[in-house]
Parts: C-alpha cells; sequence; structure tokens
C-alpha cells in the first residue's frame, strides 16, 4: 500500500513515458507516450484522467480513496501549471509532414497518416500530441473492402449534394483544427420526417465519433462553446430560428474566434473560449436569413419520404453499422489522394469558404475531372439557396418590386427609399423587422448587399445635396 498520495504522484512524474504541461488552451495536460511511440493527451480534469490515475495506482498495488485522489489531480494540476511548458494539442487530426496524422483511438493506439496519396497504417508521429475527451468514442475499423458508394442508401439528398457532402466529410478529415483552418456549415433542411437528423448523426459517426451526437441550438456565446469544445464536427439539431447574434457567431466559428469569460472567483483573470470547427445544423424552415453565414453554407435539402418507406433511426443504424468500415476507409483513401493534389491546386471561381473551394480544386486533380467541375457543383449550391433565400427576404422582394416600376434603377434618398418600399408592401406583408427608420434601412441593405448582388442587384450609395442610394439591376438578372 502506498502510505501518501504524494508517493504516487511523484512516481507518475518520474515516468518518462509521462509528461505534466499545458496546452495552447492553458488547460492542464497529462501527456502519455504509447508502446508505439505516439503521445494521447486528456485534460487532468477530465475522467480520462482519473481513470489513467486509478490505473497506475493499481500497478503500483494500491487503492488510493477518492480524497487522495482529488488531492493527488490538485497537485497534479500544479505540476502542470508550473511546468512551464506548452504544447499545441491537437483533436483527433493533426499536421505531420505532407499529410493528415489521424487517432483512431482503437484498442492498439493506432495513428494513420494520409500521405503521398496512400493510407499508411501504425504510424508512428512523436511530434503530435493528441488530445482525447471523455465524449469521443473510437473511428471504425480500417476495413479491406473500402466503397462509398455504401453511403448512397442512406442519404435522402439528389446526386450532387450528395456528393458535395462527400467532399465535405473528407474535408472535416483533412484539416485540422487551428490557425488559417476554415470550415463550412452544412445546413439540411427538409419537411418532418425527411431523415434530416439521420444524415446529420451519420456524418458524425464517420468523422467525429461521440457519446453526444447532436445538440440544440445554443443561445449565447459560452453555450455553443460547451456545444464545440472536443467535436470537429457539431449536430446543431432541428432548429427553429437563428437569431442575428447567434448567426454571427455562427459564422466567426468557420474560421475560429476566441472568446473570453471570467475565471470563477477572480475578478482580473479571465478563461479562454475556443470556439471553432464544423456545424451541421437540421432544420424544416430556411433559418439562415444573414447573408455573412449564408456564403459559408453547403445548403443541402432531403427529400421527402413516404410514411409506407420511412425506417426509424435505430433501423437504420443497424444497418449502417455493418458499412460504416467500408465506408468510413474509402472516405480515408479518397481524402488522402485530394491531400496528395494540395499543393498543385488552383481554385478556378473560389466561394466565399476559399479553403473548401480550393479542396474542390485538388479533388478535381485527384479524379482527373476539367478544372472548375466539382466547385462548380459547390457554387450551383449556393446559388440555388441564395435565390430562395433572397425570394423569401421581405425587404429583397419589395425592391424587386420597385426597380419594375423604376423600370430598373432606383435613385433616391434613404427616407424616400423607405416611403416608396412601405407603400409597396401591404402593412400585413410586413414582419416586426421591417426597418423602422432610413437609418435602419441602410443598416439593412448594407447586411443584404451581397445576397442582392447574387440576384443582379446592385446597391451602392453617394452625396449629391445629401445622402442617395442607387440601386439597379442587370437585364441578364445575374
Amino acid at each position: 500500500m502506498i502510505p501518501d498520495i504524494s508517493t504516487l504522484t511523484d512516481a507518475l512524474i518520474g515516468d518518462p513515458r509521462n509528461t505534466f504541461a499545458v496546452n495552447q488552451h492553458e488547460r492542464p495536460l497529462f501527456i502519455r507516450a504509447t508502446t508505439q511511440g505516439n503521445r494521447i493527451a486528456c485534460d487532468l480534469n477530465s475522467k480520462l484522467a482519473l481513470k489513467q490515475i486509478r490505473k497506475s495506482a493499481k500497478e503500483a498495488g494500491a487503492r488510493p480513496s477518492t480524497r487522495q485522489l482529488r488531492e493527488g489531480i490538485e497537485y497534479l494540476v500544479d505540476e502542470a501549471h508550473g511546468s512551464g511548458v506548452t504544447v499545441i494539442t491537437s483533436l483527433r487530426i493533426a499536421r505531420h509532414g505532407n499529410g493528415i496524422a489521424l487517432d483512431t483511438m482503437n484498442g492498439r493506439n493506432e495513428v494513420v497518416l494520409l500521405s503521398d496519396g496512400e493510407v499508411k497504417r501504425d504510424a508512428v508521429c512523436p511530434e503530435v500530441v493528441f488530445l482525447r475527451t471523455d465524449a469521443m468514442l473510437p473511428y471504425p475499423e480500417i476495413s479491406e473492402e473500402p466503397d462509398l458508394t455504401l453511403l448512397r442508401k442512406y442519404l435522402n439528398i439528389s446526386d450532387m449534394e450528395r456528393f458535395v457532402l462527400e467532399m465535405k466529410l473528407c474535408h472535416i478529415l483533412a484539416t485540422p483544427i487551428g490557425p488559417h483552418a476554415s470550415f463550412p456549415i452544412t445546413h439540411i433542411q427538409g419537411q418532418e420526417g425527411s431523415a434530416k437528423t439521420t444524415a446529420a448523426k451519420l456524418k458524425k459517426a464517420l468523422v467525429d465519433p461521440n457519446r453526444v451526437d447532436a445538440v440544440a441550438m445554443p443561445k449565447n456565446q459560452e453555450e455553443l462553446y460547451h456545444a464545440m469544445a472536443g467535436n470537429l464536427l457539431t449536430i446543431i439539431d432541428n432548429a427553429r430560428t437563428i437569431p442575428d447574434s447567434m448567426s454571427d457567431l455562427l459564422a466567426a466559428a468557420a474560421y475560429g474566434i476566441n472568446a473570453k469569460k471570467r475565471q470563477l472567483y477572480t475578478d482580473l483573470n479571465s478563461v479562454i473560449l475556443p470556439i471553432q470547427g464544423s456545424i451541421c445544423v437540421t432544420s424544416i424552415d430556411q433559418v439562415f436569413t444573414q447573408p455573412d453565414a449564408m456564403s459559408r453554407l453547403i445548403p443541402i435539402t432531403t427529400k421527402p419520404i413516404s410514411k409506407q418507406d420511412r425506417k426509424s433511426e435505430a433501423q437504420l443504424f443497424s444497418q449502417f453499422e455493418e458499412d460504416k468500415p467500408k465506408i468510413f476507409t474509402a472516405l480515408l483513401k479518397l481524402t488522402a489522394k485530394i491531400i496528395d493534389k494540395l499543393p498543385d491546386a488552383v481554385p478556378t471561381n473560389p466561394e466565399r469558404m476559399a479553403g473548401f473551394s480550393h479542396f474542390l480544386a485538388a479533388a478535381e486533380l485527384a479524379d482527373a475531372v476539367p478544372a472548375g467541375h466539382y466547385q462548380g457543383a459547390y457554387s450551383a449550391l449556393l446559388e440555388s439557396a441564395m435565390s430562395d433565400i433572397a425570394e423569401e427576404n421581405e425587404l429583397i422582394s419589395a425592391i424587386s418590386k420597385l426597380l419594375n416600376k423604376y423600370a430598373g434603377e432606383i435613385d433616391l434618398s434613404p427616407a424616400e427609399l423607405l416611403k416608396e418600399l412601405t407603400l409597396t408592401t401591404p402593412r400585413e406583408l410586413r414582419s416586426v423587422a421591417w426597418p423602422r427608420d432610413p437609418s435602419s434601412l441602410s443598416r439593412k441593405l448594407n447586411t443584404l448587399k451581397g445576397l442582392m448582388a447574387s440576384q443582379g442587384i446592385r446597391y451602392e450609395t453617394y452625396r449629391h445635396g445629401g445622402r442617395k442610394i442607387l440601386i439597379t439591376r442587370s437585364q441578364s438578372g445575374d
């Protein structure tokens, strides 16, 4: 028996396989080298750390009490913060040379390397520190019979949407969370019973298996952080509305933001909340209305399913379990091929999410298809969604009617324009978001500028005896 927990903590610190440090987000870590030479980390305040410390105590013939374990963890947290060592941790996937290393979390702690266009098993990447969380689950096993076509029977969407969704899955596997990474937001929309949630959860099971596969729409920045923490892909299920403030946060999370909150029991200290990663939102209605978020979307629409053809989620996932290793391995092989072509890829017509356009350009090289072919499919989905959203926007609809009245060119002051638009739109068709004064009209027009441009409507302001607004529409409508 160990008479004092400090004996165990000293043994843990002295073990050459172990490192106690903090990561780039100032979280205290327990890092352990595997027998293969790779390094796995967990937060010292996690259940994973507690499990490892219990295991180490058992190996030493000790049975510390819960109180002793807490004392030991507090001591190790102090050791991590006082070590002066900061390590960069990676969630599930990490850059390694010109490729991507992937932590499978299988029973052998195997690391897979996607490099030189191949899937290399049992890789050793000692420079990488993989961070694991309590909720993570292992990736599917590698199959000797990869088959991406098996995914089709589980996705109730068009062929073009399925292809872009497959590219998005590969993009997640090829893009570690961190600086300079960007992640398009997937929006899966469809009527009730059209398998929206199932499609989203299938995505999650393939690229980011987790005990928590979906969450409700967060209400604020801190809730969004907790929803996304420890996830490559966050599923926000059954959204009814997205407030403008949350729409802005989702758009920012596509590129990554560092939020701050006050540390407990202090007035001056703060805690960094990194918010970044892939997001998938499911909804019945069109919930994205802000152009900034809309330009970051991969819009997917599920097809209606008749009642007699519907299957329960449990039935579908039971069948999916058999196919999952084959689909996952096919995704890895395709991702490896695309990664190999990234240095030579040049987007022909990049969208707002330029990183994804670059990835599609690399996929075109990998599959030897004409430049712009895959990028065009993505652009077509975006343009179609933007057109649908523009048609539903009350202000753009009113401007379109007014352009007909003014033969394609409106040149008025903000006050005059608001008056004309209000006369064009009956009171019962104006929502509470309708601009109440010339200043609010100008602000709304600024936010809608990109959406109007997608419909061939150009908006600009100038001064001539006062502020003026010039709105024109090209005759071609593009």
